[in-house]
């Protein structure tokens, strides 16, 4: 049966999340982390916008950091697989919901994740293992947790503010920065395709494709004016603006 998942989050806690309908959004029932690796080192960076990549695979979303850094991910979904006979055999009983927070690991992650819980357990005197165990015992959180990048983009000059796929164009998706630009990319190239400027020493908080016209997006400024792009009249300058009154 499928599960049906009712919010995927992202934050500057360097976390994605993925929730579901079904346990009332009172725990992520998967998670991803924001892990950049660099050789032998790797640092954690906020998430600050996430949208889904338009008829391509279900879990492959875009997602946005402070640092500037835009990367496509693999945000796999819950999976409804039976694993409760990898637990038939713990001297503790595991909650179904507890089991499906790691139902999605890797097989060794899972059993490193199974004995540091298990561990935290077993040291308060439980006998049973909840969702609330399971993030109590705080297991390693690259575990939980894995990274989900499979491409990255060339990087804004500022936190990314929005990043919005468009509705009618599979592989193009917009960003938009406080460095004041926002950046046209096609998903298979990690340079943009168009950069527009709007405004002068403006941040910019928000972009969005029109859902009824394929050249049309619009995007608005920290100071709340808001431009109008109509890429069959100008692909350099707004075709309307829209000031702050």
């Amino acid at each position: 049966m499928a599960v049906r998942v009712s919010l995927i989050s992202t934050s500057t806690d360097g976390k994605i999340l993925v929730w579901r309908y079904a346990d009332q959004l009172r725990y992520p029932i998967k998670g991803h982390l924001l892990n950049i690796k660099k050789g032998a080192e790797s640092s954690i960076t906020g998430g600050t916008s996430l949208d889904k990549v338009n008829q391509m695979e279900d879990n492959t979303y875009l997602v946005g950091t402070e640092g500037g850094s835009i990367f496509k991910c693999n945000i796999s979904q819950p999976s409804d697989q039976d694993i409760s006979h990898i637990f038939e055999k713990s001297s503790l009983r595991w909650k179904q919901e507890a089991i499906s927070v790691i139902a999605n690991l890797p097989v060794k992650a899972m059993e490193q994740v199974k004995k540091r819980v298990e561990r935290y357990a077993q040291d308060k005197g439980d006998r049973e293992v909840s969702v609330n165990t399971v993030f109590d015992a705080k297991p390693d959180i690259k575990l939980l947790f894995p990274s989900p990048f499979t491409a990255n983009y060339e990087k804004h000059m500022g936190p990314v503010t929005g990043v919005n796929c468009s509705p009618f164009l599979k592989r193009l998706f917009l960003s938009c920065s406080v460095d004041g630009a926002v950046r046209m990319y096609d998903v298979l190239n990690n340079r943009p395709v168009a950069v527009f400027e709007p405004g002068y020493n403006e941040y910019l908080q928000s972009v969005i494709w029109s859902p009824f016209r394929p050249t049309v997006f619009v995007t608005v400024s920290n100071s709340g004016t808001v431009y109008i792009y109509d890429l069959l009249l100008s692909k350099q300058t707004p075709s309307y603006v829209l000031p702050y009154t």
